[in-house]
């Protein structure tokens, strides 16, 4: 009995999460108290229409919205950007100028060994 409610609060986290991303987390309470159970979980939610948002009390610009968000492709979690100097893909291990794997050029070689005043 535990593991389910946990469940349910688990999947109700995902839906407020969900909602929360597309700007319609006013319409949270509205979905996961649903006792259709429409927005139990992403999957019920997915699974919703028009028709079926329209019962349970959407506005039409919100049902717009969320059927939109429901159809895009399944976003994938953010990636820190990349920092200057770290090994781009498919560059060998060691080389790049984080590692030190850069080369002088002979130009900058003479530069380097004749001192500057």
């Amino acid at each position: 009995m535990l593991r389910a409610s946990s469940r349910m609060e688990e999947d109700a986290g995902e839906v407020e999460a969900f909602l929360v991303r597309h700007g319609l987390d006013r319409y949270t309470a509205l979905l996961i108290n649903n006792e259709d159970g429409v927005g139990s979980s992403l999957e019920s939610l997915r699974l919703a229409d028009d028709a079926t948002l329209t019962e349970v009390g959407l506005p039409q610009s919100a049902r717009q919205r969320l059927l939109r968000a429901i159809e895009a492709p399944a976003e994938e979690p953010e990636r820190p950007a990349s920092q200057p100097g770290a090994p781009q893909p498919g560059a060998p291990p060691g080389r790049g100028p984080a590692a030190g794997g850069a080369r002088p050029s002979s130009a900058d070689a003479s530069a380097s060994s004749t001192p500057r005043w």
